[in-house]
């Protein structure tokens, strides 16, 4: 019989649509109570429009803060492109659609516009009602009245156009899995691996450059991967949904994703033409695949695996044993799976496995070495513009900050840590260079040194950046930090008070949290005083005082008021014990005693040696009764052997001013404060650090 030569086959196309019609049926009910019935729903909350109530329909139609939304989408689309092409896993329905008159372009094209169109109707139907309900309901009205009040915005926030972005949006993401899920089919010979692969191949591009950075990293010192990966997620559409945030997608993304899926159209039909019928049932329908696939899942199950035993256990010898179970393992299952058979343990079966393991170790050790000297490259610090330095690499990420050498208008938001200054260009340089030398030597840190993440950029005055990334002890590092720490720079981008004009301070609130004492001041020359003293200790502090991670005595938020619009902003500080310049200012007002615990608030308090077993565990684990509501009676450790109990006011302020918070690491003893008002609360002492008389009576030092 002659073959059809049209697109489509109507008869086909009919059939589809008595058959799958159910899918659309599905996806427009949940679409429906997603966003119309939500609108409604919370139109009905309100007897009349108001400012929130514009913002929370905003809110309906950001698919990443919906979990129906989200899961409508991820599934959807993807059971469509397997419920179609259903016929292709099962070998006697295959042959059916295949004996028809009709060329295998046709059959493709029509069950394509079939899924196109239960896709892609359920959502224009959902975007039509919903602009029906804003319109008619007055929404839009709500929504012009926040416009106004948005730094004077007029069409921020125009429905017709957050509804278009939902649509489009929707349609795109909704058509790019369906033909993903289509072309992964053509591949595969069975329904169930089909979903499985179709969800791995929209995550792959992502997963994979994650698994190949972090091994990296692992290998290269200084290889900056948090940097790297940050874009990642870009990389995988499912990923890539959940980051939209109710933003608008760009054309261009938009404009690539539809690249992507006509490309995906085209490698679909291709591999449909001349996929072998009798490959039904068949985990693999392409004998060529079979090599590309076991190696692949091969060399992403070796990766994945070693890099969760190297961040379970961080030894480079458990990673190794990861990599050699998760190859293993993977490429013993992939044989099972292509040759649907137990019985795959041959020699010849496994020469493969030998091979690749050659090229792995062959890999890892060309990591090992640093051929290209990657961890020792430093930049011609004459040719330094500038320098980023901070413990994450998340401000770098922000071009518009990154290209901006102010901070003075962020309040209660994190600045570039950018440094201009030659001194401390200079300063940061050495440090990374100290760094890259101590790696090399192989020195090692003390047990109690503290890890901090540095993260560092260079900028060239050419243009070009250098990105490094360390996990250092920073006890090691003591020397090169200092004068880092100390410069005025560094403290104007760590420090919000100092950002703080003391002009534009309405009121300064002093809350201290153990007894919940607190100190408003609103007077206007105070609070410039107030203000000048606590900048010029933050400027006097030393790097010590900075590194003690001691309590501060109260937190400090002074609120300030922006003469352009009336609108005010928090800017948040601490009040720490090495302060003297604002301790002076507080006694000149007479709120020192309100603003801070006093020796003449605590009744008593007792002090005890944290006992260790012979196991290395705590016998006496007073965090763990913290959390489990069972603290000791304060009255049966007062007569407890070993105890020093502290009436003396010297000897409670030198208490006060010493202790630690509880859940330092370091700790060598408790002590337990009894107020005159309120409860029992306990700190901790380093014994380096404690007062002397405690390290007398309890470790009898003299």
């Amino acid at each position: 019989m002659k073959s059809k030569t049209s697109f489509i086959n109507k008869g086909i196309l009919r059939n589809d649509f008595k058959r799958f019609s159910w899918i659309g049926v599905v996806y427009l009910l949940g679409l429906f109570f997603g966003i119309p019935l939500q609108i409604f729903m919370l139109y009905s909350k309100y007897e009349e429009t108001a400012y929130i109530s514009g913002w929370n329909f905003l809110r309906i139609f950001r698919i990443d803060s919906s979990p129906l939304l989200i899961i409508l989408i991820y599934v959807v689309p993807i059971l469509a492109g397997l419920v179609l092409f259903r016929y292709l896993q099962a070998g006697k329905a295959s042959d059916m659609e295949h004996a028809l008159p009709v060329k295998r372009e046709t059959i493709y094209n029509t069950h394509i516009i079939a899924g196109v169109v239960c896709l892609v109707v359920p959502i224009v139907l959902t975007a039509l009602v919903s602009w029906l309900l804003v319109n008619t309901l007055g929404i839009s009205d709500a929504l012009t009245t926040m416009n106004a009040t948005v730094n004077g915005a007029e069409n921020m926030y125009n429905m017709g156009t957050v509804i278009s972005a939902w649509l489009v949006t929707s349609v795109v993401f909704s058509l790019l899995l369906f033909i993903t899920s289509v072309a992964v089919g053509m591949i595969t010979g069975m329904s169930t691996l089909q979903g499985v692969l179709s969800y791995i191949f929209l995550l792959l591009p992502a997963g994979f450059s994650l698994l190949i950075l972090h091994n990296v990293s692992l290998y290269v010192y200084g290889f900056a991967l948090d940097y790297y990966i940050e874009p990642l997620g870009n990389l995988s559409p499912l990923v890539r949904l959940g980051q939209l945030r109710g933003k608008f997608m760009p054309i261009t993304e938009t404009s690539l994703y539809v690249v992507i899926i006509v490309i995906l159209y085209f490698l679909g039909r291709f591999l449909y033409k001349r996929r072998p019928l009798e490959s039904a049932g068949n985990a693999v329908a392409f004998n060529i695949m079979h090599p590309i696939l076991k190696y692949g899942v091969t060399f992403c199950c070796m990766l994945l695996i070693g890099s969760y035993f190297n961040e379970a256990m961080d030894c480079l010898g458990w990673t190794y044993f990861g990599y050699v179970m998760g190859a293993l393992i993977s490429y013993i299952l992939m044989e099972i799976l292509l040759n649907k058979s137990l019985y795959i343990f041959q020699w010849k079966r496994f020469k493969g496995l030998g091979v690749y393991s050659l090229i792995a170790i062959a890999f890892i050790a060309i990591l090992q070495f640093d051929l290209i000297g990657y961890e020792t490259r430093m930049p011609d610090l004459d040719q330094v513009n500038r320098v980023c330095m901070g413990s994450s690499f998340y401000e770098f990420t922000n071009e518009e900050q990154m290209n901006s050498l102010t901070a003075d208008a962020f309040y209660g938001r994190r600045i570039v840590p950018l440094y201009t200054e030659k001194e401390n260009i200079a300063n940061i340089y050495n440090l990374h260079k100290i760094i890259t030398e101590k790696q090399s030597e192989g020195l090692s840190s003390s047990e109690r040194s503290r890890y901090d993440r540095i993260c560092l950029v260079y900028e060239m005055k050419n243009g070009k950046r250098m990105y490094r990334q360390y996990r250092i002890p920073v006890q090691d590092y003591d020397k090169q930090l200092k004068p880092i720490y100390e410069s005025r720079e560094w403290k104007y981008i760590h420090y919000e008070l100092l950002r703080v004009d003391p002009a534009q301070v309405d009121l300064i609130d002093i809350n201290e949290h153990q007894l919940d004492k607190s100190v408003r001041v609103t007077d206007g020359e105070s609070i410039k005083k107030g203000i000048r003293a606590i900048q010029k200790d933050i400027y006097e502090e030393t790097y010590e005082e900075i590194m003690e991670e001691k309590p501060d005595w109260a937190s400090v938020e002074v609120i300030l008021k922006n003469g352009e619009n009336d609108e005010r902003f928090e800017a948040n500080g601490s009040w720490e014990k090495s302060y003297v310049h604002f301790d002076n200012w507080l006694k000149e007002m007479g709120k020192y005693e309100q603003a801070r615990i006093i020796p003449e608030d605590i009744e008593y308090a007792l002090v005890e040696k944290i006992a260790v077993s012979s196991t290395g565990g705590l016998t006496h684990d007073i965090q763990k009764e913290y959390r489990t509501n069972q603290m000791p009676d304060i009255s049966e450790l007062e007569n407890k052997p070993g105890t020093l109990k502290i009436t003396d006011p010297a000897q409670l302020e030198k208490c006060l001013r010493s202790f630690f918070e509880l859940h330092k690491e370091e700790s060598d003893y408790y002590i337990y404060f009894k107020p005159k008002d309120g409860n029992v609360f306990v700190q901790s002492f380093e014994k380096e650090s404690a007062p002397n008389f405690v390290r007398v009576y309890l470790d009898g030092e003299k």
